[in-house]
């Protein structure tokens, strides 16, 4: 919350609110340091054991590492790697700071600082930030994607099912903005794909064997979470309210892990995003 909109019933509180937010600001800077120094070495251990195969497999050859579900396991879009091969030429410690410390200045974005410490004692929020996932930051995307469509990147490129969210423009009419996050995503694949054909190859048949080895039943239940999350997503636009599209995203994910309850965090924004105009008073 910026202090120089407060409503005037928030005015008394100007001070307090000043003070929570620097404490707040220091509680997750002491979050940060403290998960950096616990253990800095993944080795096997929860600490940012999803960002470490981010940092660890080889370009080369990033899906031969452990199946779905396993420690060191990779599976999102080759172009996820390349995008991020700055960040990959870093050592591990630095890269995992900075992945942390992201996690926890997108956090206070989307819940405000004193909001960040608050969620970050709901245990699945907890853990999505020491193991290092992307569901923060897919949180972040789908606040942003309202206003910029292009923000559906990160989803088509990590978590493809969550692109079913992007009902939410069809259901509006918004076809421009649909057009703009597909073209984006397409222009990226592309890139990407010439960069290294061979990987996108060897991708989507790393995704067809997981989907194999789930059995029946696995594709049923993701079958039945798709069609759930696309009708959610639709109403959602249809309705003008945003703050359903957290909730079609969870239902979305290829494994609905606990962490990724992390995507709610989007709600507080999206519950002020994409409201009509109101109209003007009448003399």
């Amino acid at each position: 919350m910026a202090l120089g909109t407060l409503p005037p019933s928030m005015e008394r509180y100007r001070t307090a609110i000043r003070i929570g937010q620097v404490v707040a600001g220091m509680g997750l800077l002491a979050f940060w340091l403290w998960a950096l120094l616990v253990q800095p070495d993944p080795g096997g251990k929860p600490f940012g054991v999803d960002a470490y195969p981010y940092w660890s497999v080889p370009l080369a050859d990033p899906y031969s590492g452990p199946e779905a579900g396993l420690p060191g396991a990779y599976l999102y879009s080759p172009a996820f790697l390349h995008a991020i091969t700055p960040l990959r030429m870093l050592p591990w410690e630095w890269f995992i700071g900075i992945w942390i410390a992201a996690e926890l200045v997108a956090l206070a974005w989307l819940v405000t600082p004193l909001g960040a410490l608050a969620v970050l004692a709901f245990p699945p929020i907890f853990s999505e930030v020491l193991i290092g996932n992307v569901h923060v930051f897919l949180a972040v995307a789908l606040v942003l994607s309202i206003r910029f469509p292009a923000a559906w990147l990160l989803a088509l490129l990590t978590k493809p099912t969550l692109g079913v969210g992007m009902a939410y423009h069809a259901a509006r009419g918004a076809w421009r903005s649909l057009a703009i996050a597909l073209g984006v995503a397409a222009a990226v694949v592309l890139v990407s794909f010439a960069i290294g054909p061979d990987l996108w190859f060897a991708w989507v048949e790393r995704i067809r064997g997981a989907e194999g080895r789930g059995g029946l039943a696995w594709t049923v239940f993701l079958a039945v979470r798709l069609v759930l999350a696309f009708g959610l997503a639709w109403y959602a636009g249809w309705r003008r309210r945003p703050a359903y599209l957290p909730l079609a995203a969870y239902l979305a994910l290829p494994i609905p892990w606990l962490e990724g309850l992390a995507l709610l965090t989007a709600v507080p924004r999206l519950l002020t995003a994409d409201r009509p105009a109101t109209a003007p008073a009448v003399a």
